[in-house]
C-alpha cells in the first residue's frame, strides 16, 4: 500500500512540477504559484520517504519560488492577454501588439557605450572600403 502512495505522491509532484514550468514559459502568474503547490507536494513526499538531505533543498525552493511570485505580481507587464503576449498599456490596447515597442527596445541605451561601439564598428566597415 505504502508503494502506491509514493508513487502517486511522485506522479502529481511530477506533474504540477511541468505543468508550472509551462505556465511560466508562457508569462503566467499561476507559474510561480504552481511552484508553490509543487514545492509542498515535493516535501510531502521527502517526509513520507524520510529522504531528509532533500528537505532543505525544498524550503530554499519554495523561498525562491514565493519570492518569484511577489515579484510577478508585482510587475505588470507579467500580466498578460491571449497568447501569452504582454498586454500594452492602456493608451496603446487599440494598436495591435506587433506595432507596439517591447520594455527593451524602448529602454533608453547607457550614454557612451553603445555609441562607442557603434563608431568602432562603423569605422571597421569604413576601413574595409578604403583602399
Amino acid at each position: 500500500m505504502t508503494d502506491y502512495v509514493s508513487l502517486s505522491l511522485q506522479i502529481i509532484a511530477s506533474g504540477v512540477t511541468l505543468w508550472a514550468i509551462w505556465q511560466m514559459g508562457n508569462k503566467s502568474l499561476l507559474g510561480p504559484s504552481l511552484s508553490i503547490v509543487s514545492d509542498f507536494t515535493f516535501f510531502t513526499l521527502d517526509l513520507y520517504l524520510h529522504l531528509w538531505g532533500l528537505i532543505p533543498f525544498c524550503v530554499v525552493l519554495l523561498a525562491l519560488h514565493i519570492r518569484n511570485l511577489i515579484k510577478w505580481r508585482n510587475d505588470t507587464s507579467a500580466i498578460q492577454g491571449n497568447h501569452g503576449e504582454r498586454q500594452a498599456s492602456t493608451a496603446n490596447q487599440d494598436q495591435p501588439h506587433h506595432l507596439v515597442r517591447r520594455r527593451k527596445e524602448a529602454a533608453p541605451r547607457a550614454s557612451g557605450l553603445h555609441e562607442g561601439a557603434e563608431k568602432a564598428t562603423a569605422d571597421t566597415k569604413n576601413k574595409g572600403t578604403q583602399i
